[in-house]
């Protein structure tokens, strides 16, 4: 299997917290719906207070990395369930494409003869020419596990998500340089 189901609302998190087990995943994508429920994504909260803290930062939801069978929660649990037949993963098939006429990738328009084949990749190498991600310590240099935050691009564009374990934020990608502002997100 080269991907991994995609986590949704009511898909199961193992909380290893006392007294909390198996509970559902209770908050998702507003707009985004897989087999109609909607899409769990980094920061989405399950029943018992846990929150998701790993997905496939490639595949962004609302501007967040999208959830999936085996995403690690900030309570040292793990989504233990997901969609039986949509699967996500951070490399594809690399399908050859021959598009005729005009093809229109992200807004960009590139001329593509009927008989020209080319091979995507990344869609979001692609689409992106900067890239920038960060990880959060202490004073001690340990990574900061769990911590809600807030990315502001320069543009105003807001990511809003939860330190993995390593303390890593998700990947901001942008089509130009820009200056990040990061800052913890409690609200």
């Amino acid at each position: 299997m080269s991907g991994k189901p995609a986590a949704r609302v009511s898909d199961t998190d193992a909380c290893p917290l006392p007294g909390h087990g198996p509970n559902p995943v209770v908050v998702g994508s507003p707009n985004v719906l897989i087999n109609n429920l909607p899409a769990a994504r980094v920061g989405d909260a399950t029943a018992c207070g846990d929150a998701i803290t790993v997905g496939i930062p490639t595949i962004l939801i609302n501007g967040m990395p999208i959830a999936h069978l085996g995403s690690a929660t900030a309570h040292g649990g793990v989504i233990i369930t997901g969609s039986g037949n949509v699967l996500v993963g951070s490399s594809g098939g690399g399908a050859p494409i021959s598009p005729v006429g005009p093809l229109q990738i992200g807004g960009a328009i590139a001329a593509v003869a009927a008989t020209a084949s080319a091979r995507v990749e990344s869609l979001s190498d692609a689409l992106s020419l900067f890239d920038e991600q960060f990880v959060i310590r202490d004073a001690e240099g340990e990574p900061l596990t769990g911590l809600p935050y807030k990315i502001t691009t320069e543009s105003g564009r807001i990511y809003r998500g939860i330190t993995d374990e390593q303390g890593q934020t998700l990947r901001i990608n942008t089509e130009r340089q820009e200056n990040l502002r990061i800052e913890a997100d409690f609200d």
